[in-house]
Protein backbone atom coordinates (compact mmCIF):
# COMPACT_ATOMS: atom_id res chain seq x y z
CA UNK A 1 0.00 0.00 0.00
CA UNK A 2 1.77 3.47 -0.96
CA UNK A 3 0.97 6.77 1.32
CA UNK A 4 0.35 9.12 -1.92
CA UNK A 5 -2.76 9.82 -3.26
CA UNK A 6 -0.98 9.17 -6.82
CA UNK A 7 0.29 6.55 -6.06
CA UNK A 8 -1.74 2.84 -7.04
CA UNK A 9 -2.64 1.20 -4.41
CA UNK A 10 -3.05 -2.71 -4.73
CA UNK A 11 -6.31 -4.21 -3.12
CA UNK A 12 -5.50 -7.82 -2.57
CA UNK A 13 -9.03 -10.01 -2.16
CA UNK A 14 -7.26 -12.83 -0.26
CA UNK A 15 -5.57 -10.55 2.20
CA UNK A 16 -8.03 -7.72 2.29
CA UNK A 17 -11.61 -8.99 2.42
CA UNK A 18 -13.03 -12.03 4.15
CA UNK A 19 -16.30 -13.93 2.79
CA UNK A 20 -18.09 -15.16 5.29
CA UNK A 21 -19.65 -18.21 3.46
CA UNK A 22 -22.80 -18.48 6.12
CA UNK A 23 -23.79 -14.68 5.40
CA UNK A 24 -23.00 -15.41 1.55
CA UNK A 25 -25.13 -18.25 1.08
CA UNK A 26 -28.08 -16.12 2.38
CA UNK A 27 -27.52 -14.61 -0.83
CA UNK A 28 -28.68 -17.60 -2.86
CA UNK A 29 -27.07 -16.87 -6.08
CA UNK A 30 -29.26 -18.59 -8.71
CA UNK A 31 -27.53 -17.05 -11.23
CA UNK A 32 -24.24 -15.58 -12.48
CA UNK A 33 -22.61 -15.63 -8.90
CA UNK A 34 -19.27 -14.16 -10.41
CA UNK A 35 -20.89 -11.29 -11.41
CA UNK A 36 -21.87 -10.56 -7.44
CA UNK A 37 -19.01 -12.00 -5.85
CA UNK A 38 -17.03 -9.56 -8.10
CA UNK A 39 -19.48 -6.38 -6.73
CA UNK A 40 -18.89 -7.74 -3.15
CA UNK A 41 -14.98 -7.18 -4.26
CA UNK A 42 -15.47 -3.57 -5.77
CA UNK A 43 -17.66 -2.49 -2.92
CA UNK A 44 -15.08 -4.24 -0.24
CA UNK A 45 -12.04 -2.20 -2.12
CA UNK A 46 -14.08 1.25 -2.16
CA UNK A 47 -14.37 0.66 1.86
CA UNK A 48 -10.95 -0.44 1.95
CA UNK A 49 -8.85 2.62 0.10
CA UNK A 50 -11.74 5.44 1.72
CA UNK A 51 -10.62 4.01 5.03
CA UNK A 52 -6.52 3.83 4.62
CA UNK A 53 -5.92 7.24 2.69
CA UNK A 54 -5.95 10.13 4.49
CA UNK A 55 -7.62 13.26 3.22
CA UNK A 56 -5.05 16.09 3.00
CA UNK A 57 -4.62 18.45 5.62
CA UNK A 58 -6.15 21.64 3.73
CA UNK A 59 -8.58 19.80 0.78
CA UNK A 60 -11.32 17.35 1.05
CA UNK A 61 -10.65 15.77 -2.92
CA UNK A 62 -8.18 12.55 -2.67
CA UNK A 63 -7.16 11.27 -6.10
CA UNK A 64 -7.61 7.31 -5.34
CA UNK A 65 -5.83 4.73 -7.97
CA UNK A 66 -6.91 1.22 -6.98
CA UNK A 67 -6.05 -1.74 -9.19
CA UNK A 68 -8.77 -4.53 -7.87
CA UNK A 69 -8.51 -8.18 -9.15
CA UNK A 70 -11.88 -9.73 -10.43
CA UNK A 71 -13.22 -12.87 -12.34
CA UNK A 72 -14.57 -11.02 -14.84
CA UNK A 73 -12.43 -7.71 -15.58
CA UNK A 74 -13.96 -7.23 -18.95
CA UNK A 75 -17.15 -6.30 -17.76
CA UNK A 76 -16.07 -3.56 -15.23
CA UNK A 77 -13.34 -2.46 -17.38
CA UNK A 78 -16.12 -1.44 -20.07
CA UNK A 79 -17.35 1.74 -20.36
CA UNK A 80 -20.50 1.81 -19.43
CA UNK A 81 -19.75 0.07 -15.69
CA UNK A 82 -16.57 1.96 -15.46
CA UNK A 83 -18.03 5.17 -15.83
CA UNK A 84 -21.38 4.83 -13.59
CA UNK A 85 -19.08 3.45 -10.98
CA UNK A 86 -16.77 6.54 -11.27
CA UNK A 87 -19.58 8.53 -11.56
CA UNK A 88 -21.46 7.56 -8.57
CA UNK A 89 -18.43 7.43 -6.22
CA UNK A 90 -17.31 10.84 -7.58
CA UNK A 91 -20.98 12.10 -6.27
CA UNK A 92 -20.74 10.34 -2.62
CA UNK A 93 -17.35 10.98 -1.59
CA UNK A 94 -15.70 14.08 -3.43
CA UNK A 95 -12.81 12.22 -4.21
CA UNK A 96 -11.64 11.42 -8.28
CA UNK A 97 -11.54 7.65 -8.27
CA UNK A 98 -9.63 5.30 -11.19
CA UNK A 99 -10.35 1.91 -11.27
CA UNK A 100 -7.48 -0.64 -12.34
CA UNK A 101 -9.01 -4.29 -12.92
CA UNK A 102 -7.08 -7.62 -13.67
CA UNK A 103 -7.86 -11.00 -13.91
CA UNK A 104 -8.23 -12.36 -10.61
CA UNK A 105 -6.93 -16.24 -9.72
CA UNK A 106 -8.79 -19.26 -8.42
CA UNK A 107 -12.45 -20.18 -8.75
CA UNK A 108 -15.00 -18.33 -6.93
CA UNK A 109 -16.90 -19.11 -3.35
CA UNK A 110 -18.97 -22.03 -4.12
CA UNK A 111 -22.35 -21.65 -5.01
CA UNK A 112 -25.16 -22.65 -2.22
CA UNK A 113 -25.85 -26.38 -2.37
CA UNK A 114 -29.42 -25.27 -1.96
CA UNK A 115 -32.41 -22.58 -3.17
CA UNK A 116 -34.15 -19.77 -0.79
CA UNK A 117 -37.17 -19.86 0.23
CA UNK A 118 -37.54 -16.16 -1.51
CA UNK A 119 -41.46 -15.94 -1.20
CA UNK A 120 -43.34 -15.44 -3.99
CA UNK A 121 -42.27 -13.96 -6.91
CA UNK A 122 -43.87 -10.28 -8.33
CA UNK A 123 -43.52 -6.27 -7.23
CA UNK A 124 -41.23 -7.59 -3.98
CA UNK A 125 -39.59 -4.38 -2.51
CA UNK A 126 -35.86 -4.49 -0.66
CA UNK A 127 -34.37 -2.49 1.89
CA UNK A 128 -30.83 -2.43 3.22
CA UNK A 129 -32.29 -2.55 6.29
CA UNK A 130 -29.65 -1.12 9.31
CA UNK A 131 -32.33 -2.07 12.24
CA UNK A 132 -31.80 1.86 13.32
CA UNK A 133 -35.57 3.93 13.37
CA UNK A 134 -35.82 5.20 10.00
CA UNK A 135 -35.73 1.01 9.19
CA UNK A 136 -37.95 0.08 11.74
CA UNK A 137 -40.36 2.75 11.04
CA UNK A 138 -40.33 2.21 7.03
CA UNK A 139 -40.70 -1.41 7.50
CA UNK A 140 -43.68 -0.86 10.01
CA UNK A 141 -45.44 2.09 7.77
CA UNK A 142 -44.87 0.09 4.52
CA UNK A 143 -46.02 -3.19 5.89
CA UNK A 144 -49.09 -1.87 7.54
CA UNK A 145 -51.29 -2.48 4.40
CA UNK A 146 -49.54 -5.17 3.06
CA UNK A 147 -47.19 -7.03 5.75
CA UNK A 148 -44.12 -8.88 4.27
CA UNK A 149 -44.35 -6.12 1.40
CA UNK A 150 -40.36 -5.47 2.11
CA UNK A 151 -37.50 -7.62 2.16
CA UNK A 152 -34.77 -6.58 4.51
CA UNK A 153 -31.16 -7.02 3.98
CA UNK A 154 -29.54 -6.68 6.95
CA UNK A 155 -26.42 -4.24 6.60
CA UNK A 156 -26.50 -3.07 10.22
CA UNK A 157 -23.88 -4.26 13.25
CA UNK A 158 -25.62 -7.03 14.17
CA UNK A 159 -25.94 -8.52 10.73
CA UNK A 160 -22.31 -10.06 11.32
CA UNK A 161 -23.76 -13.94 10.51
CA UNK A 162 -26.31 -15.33 8.31
CA UNK A 163 -29.33 -16.09 10.17
CA UNK A 164 -30.74 -19.42 9.79
CA UNK A 165 -34.07 -20.51 10.28
CA UNK A 166 -34.36 -24.71 11.49
CA UNK A 167 -30.96 -24.83 9.70
CA UNK A 168 -32.04 -22.98 7.19
CA UNK A 169 -30.29 -19.54 5.48
CA UNK A 170 -32.97 -16.87 6.04
CA UNK A 171 -32.49 -14.65 2.80
CA UNK A 172 -30.05 -11.46 2.88
CA UNK A 173 -29.78 -11.66 6.57
CA UNK A 174 -25.88 -11.31 6.78
CA UNK A 175 -22.87 -9.05 5.46
CA UNK A 176 -21.13 -11.65 3.57
CA UNK A 177 -18.05 -9.86 3.69
CA UNK A 178 -15.56 -8.11 6.03
CA UNK A 179 -12.69 -5.87 5.06
CA UNK A 180 -9.70 -6.59 6.74
CA UNK A 181 -8.00 -3.05 7.26
CA UNK A 182 -4.32 -4.83 9.22
CA UNK A 183 -4.50 -1.16 10.67
CA UNK A 184 -6.43 1.40 12.28
CA UNK A 185 -8.55 3.46 9.87
CA UNK A 186 -6.48 6.96 9.26
CA UNK A 187 -9.60 8.22 7.35
CA UNK A 188 -13.02 8.43 9.56
CA UNK A 189 -15.53 10.94 7.24
CA UNK A 190 -16.12 7.14 5.79
CA UNK A 191 -18.51 8.27 2.86
CA UNK A 192 -18.61 4.71 0.95
CA UNK A 193 -20.69 3.64 3.66
CA UNK A 194 -23.53 4.90 1.08
CA UNK A 195 -22.21 3.14 -1.40
CA UNK A 196 -22.34 -0.35 0.23
CA UNK A 197 -25.81 0.20 1.89
CA UNK A 198 -27.11 1.34 -1.90
CA UNK A 199 -25.26 -1.70 -3.75
CA UNK A 200 -26.68 -4.20 -0.68
CA UNK A 201 -30.12 -3.18 -1.68
CA UNK A 202 -29.52 -2.97 -5.36
CA UNK A 203 -27.68 -6.63 -5.55
CA UNK A 204 -30.83 -8.10 -3.74
CA UNK A 205 -32.97 -6.57 -5.82
CA UNK A 206 -31.17 -8.40 -9.12
CA UNK A 207 -31.33 -11.34 -6.94
CA UNK A 208 -34.87 -11.37 -5.75
CA UNK A 209 -36.09 -9.61 -9.52
CA UNK A 210 -37.57 -6.82 -7.20
CA UNK A 211 -38.05 -3.46 -9.09
CA UNK A 212 -37.29 -1.22 -6.41
CA UNK A 213 -35.04 -0.62 -3.16
CA UNK A 214 -36.77 1.60 -0.32
CA UNK A 215 -34.44 4.32 1.09
CA UNK A 216 -35.58 4.79 4.73
CA UNK A 217 -34.60 8.20 5.14
CA UNK A 218 -36.65 11.27 5.92
CA UNK A 219 -36.78 14.75 4.20
CA UNK A 220 -34.31 16.31 6.72
CA UNK A 221 -31.48 13.27 6.17
CA UNK A 222 -31.79 13.61 2.62
CA UNK A 223 -31.24 16.93 2.01
CA UNK A 224 -30.43 18.63 5.06
CA UNK A 225 -26.53 17.15 4.44
CA UNK A 226 -26.30 18.90 1.27
CA UNK A 227 -28.23 22.07 1.21
CA UNK A 228 -26.35 23.02 4.54
CA UNK A 229 -23.03 21.54 3.58
CA UNK A 230 -19.94 24.02 4.97
CA UNK A 231 -16.88 25.42 2.94
CA UNK A 232 -15.01 23.18 4.62
CA UNK A 233 -16.71 19.84 4.12
CA UNK A 234 -18.37 18.04 0.94
CA UNK A 235 -22.22 17.72 1.09
CA UNK A 236 -23.82 14.39 1.83
CA UNK A 237 -25.17 12.49 -0.46
CA UNK A 238 -25.38 9.07 1.07
CA UNK A 239 -29.13 8.89 1.00
CA UNK A 240 -30.27 11.74 -1.91
CA UNK A 241 -31.62 10.53 -4.80
CA UNK A 242 -29.34 12.00 -7.44
CA UNK A 243 -26.63 9.31 -5.80
CA UNK A 244 -29.20 6.29 -5.63
CA UNK A 245 -30.51 7.40 -9.63
CA UNK A 246 -26.62 6.72 -9.89
CA UNK A 247 -26.27 3.43 -8.21
CA UNK A 248 -29.12 1.95 -10.24
CA UNK A 249 -26.86 2.64 -13.30
CA UNK A 250 -24.56 0.49 -11.68
CA UNK A 251 -26.66 -2.22 -11.04
CA UNK A 252 -28.12 -2.09 -14.39
CA UNK A 253 -24.98 -2.08 -16.17
CA UNK A 254 -23.05 -5.18 -14.03
CA UNK A 255 -26.52 -7.43 -13.94
CA UNK A 256 -28.79 -5.82 -16.53
CA UNK A 257 -31.31 -5.21 -14.33
CA UNK A 258 -33.19 -1.74 -13.73
CA UNK A 259 -34.04 -1.15 -10.05
CA UNK A 260 -35.75 2.30 -9.00
CA UNK A 261 -34.77 3.82 -5.43
CA UNK A 262 -37.70 5.17 -3.75
CA UNK A 263 -37.86 7.57 -1.07
CA UNK A 264 -41.73 6.77 1.12
CA UNK A 265 -40.42 9.52 3.71
CA UNK A 266 -38.73 12.18 1.63
CA UNK A 267 -41.33 15.14 1.77
CA UNK A 268 -41.67 14.11 5.81
CA UNK A 269 -39.89 15.18 8.43
CA UNK A 270 -38.09 12.43 11.32
CA UNK A 271 -40.76 13.92 13.72
CA UNK A 272 -43.96 13.30 11.46
CA UNK A 273 -42.39 9.93 10.55
CA UNK A 274 -42.54 8.63 14.14
CA UNK A 275 -45.93 10.30 14.91
CA UNK A 276 -47.03 8.05 12.04
CA UNK A 277 -45.79 5.13 13.72
CA UNK A 278 -46.85 5.98 17.17
CA UNK A 279 -50.48 6.15 15.02
CA UNK A 280 -49.93 2.27 14.00
CA UNK A 281 -49.65 1.40 17.76
CA UNK A 282 -45.92 0.83 17.09
CA UNK A 283 -44.30 3.16 19.48
CA UNK A 284 -42.65 0.87 20.95
CA UNK A 285 -40.80 -0.08 17.78
CA UNK A 286 -37.78 2.90 17.56
CA UNK A 287 -36.86 1.58 21.49
CA UNK A 288 -32.93 0.26 21.35
CA UNK A 289 -32.29 1.69 18.08
CA UNK A 290 -29.18 4.12 17.76
CA UNK A 291 -28.84 7.07 15.45
CA UNK A 292 -25.12 8.68 16.04
CA UNK A 293 -22.32 9.12 13.96
CA UNK A 294 -19.55 8.76 16.83
CA UNK A 295 -18.06 5.58 17.76
CA UNK A 296 -17.67 3.76 21.08
CA UNK A 297 -14.40 5.88 21.96
CA UNK A 298 -16.35 9.36 22.25
CA UNK A 299 -19.90 8.57 23.54
CA UNK A 300 -18.82 5.65 26.64
CA UNK A 301 -19.31 6.68 30.36
CA UNK A 302 -18.79 4.20 32.68
CA UNK A 303 -18.00 1.35 30.16
CA UNK A 304 -21.30 1.87 28.67
CA UNK A 305 -21.52 2.73 25.21
CA UNK A 306 -23.72 5.28 24.72
CA UNK A 307 -25.79 7.61 21.84
CA UNK A 308 -23.18 10.99 22.05
CA UNK A 309 -25.96 13.31 21.56
CA UNK A 310 -24.65 16.45 20.16
CA UNK A 311 -24.00 15.09 16.55
CA UNK A 312 -26.32 15.95 13.50
CA UNK A 313 -27.55 12.75 13.49
CA UNK A 314 -28.17 12.43 17.57
CA UNK A 315 -29.84 16.62 17.71
CA UNK A 316 -32.11 15.50 14.52
CA UNK A 317 -33.27 12.60 16.85
CA UNK A 318 -33.95 14.52 19.71
CA UNK A 319 -35.55 17.42 17.95
CA UNK A 320 -37.80 14.50 16.40
CA UNK A 321 -38.78 13.19 19.70
CA UNK A 322 -39.63 16.53 21.12
CA UNK A 323 -41.85 17.44 17.97
CA UNK A 324 -43.47 13.41 18.57
CA UNK A 325 -44.03 14.14 22.08
CA UNK A 326 -41.88 11.15 23.11
CA UNK A 327 -39.21 11.03 25.64
CA UNK A 328 -36.50 9.00 25.80
CA UNK A 329 -34.76 6.61 28.58
CA UNK A 330 -32.25 8.91 30.69
CA UNK A 331 -28.78 8.40 30.03
CA UNK A 332 -29.48 7.58 26.57
CA UNK A 333 -27.20 10.27 25.60
CA UNK A 334 -23.50 11.12 26.51
CA UNK A 335 -24.82 14.52 26.42
CA UNK A 336 -27.76 14.14 28.20
CA UNK A 337 -28.44 18.03 29.68
CA UNK A 338 -28.60 20.00 26.89
CA UNK A 339 -30.71 22.47 29.17
CA UNK A 340 -27.16 23.48 30.25
CA UNK A 341 -25.59 27.13 29.78
CA UNK A 342 -22.32 25.36 28.86
CA UNK A 343 -20.80 22.94 26.82
CA UNK A 344 -18.55 20.66 29.31
CA UNK A 345 -21.60 21.08 31.93
CA UNK A 346 -23.74 18.91 29.46
CA UNK A 347 -21.06 16.03 30.00
CA UNK A 348 -21.39 13.48 32.96
CA UNK A 349 -18.59 14.57 36.08
CA UNK A 350 -15.41 12.70 34.52
CA UNK A 351 -16.17 12.98 30.84
CA UNK A 352 -13.33 14.53 28.45
CA UNK A 353 -15.07 17.06 26.93
CA UNK A 354 -12.21 18.08 23.77
CA UNK A 355 -12.52 20.98 21.50
CA UNK A 356 -12.64 18.83 18.47
CA UNK A 357 -15.68 17.35 20.09
CA UNK A 358 -16.67 20.77 20.50
CA UNK A 359 -16.42 21.94 17.09
CA UNK A 360 -18.15 19.10 15.70
CA UNK A 361 -21.57 19.90 17.92
CA UNK A 362 -21.16 23.40 16.95
CA UNK A 363 -21.44 22.42 13.31
CA UNK A 364 -24.25 20.02 14.23
CA UNK A 365 -26.38 23.00 15.46
CA UNK A 366 -25.58 24.91 12.52
CA UNK A 367 -26.39 21.94 10.29
CA UNK A 368 -29.89 21.84 11.41
CA UNK A 369 -30.36 25.56 12.32
CA UNK A 370 -29.80 26.88 9.30
CA UNK A 371 -32.26 24.14 6.80
CA UNK A 372 -34.34 26.89 6.34
CA UNK A 373 -35.45 29.86 3.43
CA UNK A 374 -33.41 32.35 4.80
CA UNK A 375 -30.33 30.94 5.55
CA UNK A 376 -30.50 28.96 2.48
CA UNK A 377 -31.96 31.44 0.14
CA UNK A 378 -34.85 30.30 -2.46
CA UNK A 379 -32.91 30.34 -5.29
CA UNK A 380 -30.89 27.70 -4.27
CA UNK A 381 -33.51 25.45 -2.80
CA UNK A 382 -35.41 26.11 -6.18
CA UNK A 383 -32.13 25.10 -7.81
CA UNK A 384 -31.98 21.90 -6.03
CA UNK A 385 -35.59 21.16 -6.38
CA UNK A 386 -34.62 21.29 -9.96
CA UNK A 387 -31.74 18.56 -9.62
CA UNK A 388 -34.31 16.30 -7.56
CA UNK A 389 -36.93 16.34 -10.34
CA UNK A 390 -34.05 15.80 -13.00
CA UNK A 391 -33.40 11.96 -11.40
CA UNK A 392 -37.31 11.43 -9.99
CA UNK A 393 -40.55 11.10 -12.22
CA UNK A 394 -41.95 14.31 -9.82
CA UNK A 395 -42.58 17.41 -11.60
CA UNK A 396 -40.27 20.57 -10.77
CA UNK A 397 -42.89 22.56 -9.55
CA UNK A 398 -44.03 19.89 -7.15
CA UNK A 399 -40.61 19.37 -6.17
CA UNK A 400 -40.01 22.72 -5.19
CA UNK A 401 -43.30 22.88 -3.55
CA UNK A 402 -42.57 20.09 -1.26
CA UNK A 403 -39.20 20.92 -0.31
CA UNK A 404 -40.09 24.43 0.49
CA UNK A 405 -42.82 23.18 2.72
CA UNK A 406 -40.80 20.56 4.14
CA UNK A 407 -38.10 23.14 5.16
CA UNK A 408 -40.26 25.30 6.97
CA UNK A 409 -41.64 21.77 8.64
CA UNK A 410 -38.29 21.21 10.05
CA UNK A 411 -37.47 25.16 10.63
CA UNK A 412 -40.93 24.87 12.72
CA UNK A 413 -39.53 21.82 14.61
CA UNK A 414 -35.90 23.00 15.70
CA UNK A 415 -37.35 26.36 16.68
CA UNK A 416 -39.98 24.67 19.29
CA UNK A 417 -36.78 22.29 19.96
CA UNK A 418 -34.33 25.30 20.82
CA UNK A 419 -37.33 26.66 23.18
CA UNK A 420 -37.90 23.95 24.98
CA UNK A 421 -34.21 23.95 26.28
CA UNK A 422 -34.48 27.19 27.74
CA UNK A 423 -32.81 30.77 27.53
CA UNK A 424 -29.80 29.99 29.22
CA UNK A 425 -29.19 26.43 27.10
CA UNK A 426 -25.83 26.38 25.45
CA UNK A 427 -27.68 25.35 22.56
CA UNK A 428 -29.47 28.42 22.04
CA UNK A 429 -26.55 30.77 22.55
CA UNK A 430 -24.93 28.83 19.54
CA UNK A 431 -27.93 29.28 17.74
CA UNK A 432 -27.77 33.34 18.75
CA UNK A 433 -24.59 33.32 17.32
CA UNK A 434 -22.60 33.25 20.54
CA UNK A 435 -20.10 30.80 21.58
Amino acid sequence: MKSSNTDVLVFDPDNHIRFNLDALETYGFARRETSVVDALTVMAAVDYADRVIRRPAYTWRRDLRIRVPLYEPELWTGVNVSGALNDALRLLTGDYWTFEFAARLGAPPPKPQELLDLGSSGTRKVMAYSDGLDSRAVVALEGAPNPGAILRVRVGSAAARGERNQGRPIPFTGIPYSVKLGRRPVESSARSRGFRFAMFGGIAAYLVDARQAVVPESGQGIFGPVLTATLQGYPDYRNHPMFSAKVAKIIESVFGHRVEYVFPRMWSTKGETLRALMALGSASTWEGTRSCWQDSRWCSVNGKRLQCGVCAACLLRRQSFHSAGLKEPVETYAFENLHAMGFPEAAPPGFRVTNALRHYAIGAVQQLDHFNREWLGEASISRHAASVALVTSIPFDEARAQLFDLIDRHAKEWAEFVGSLGETSFIRHWVGGTS
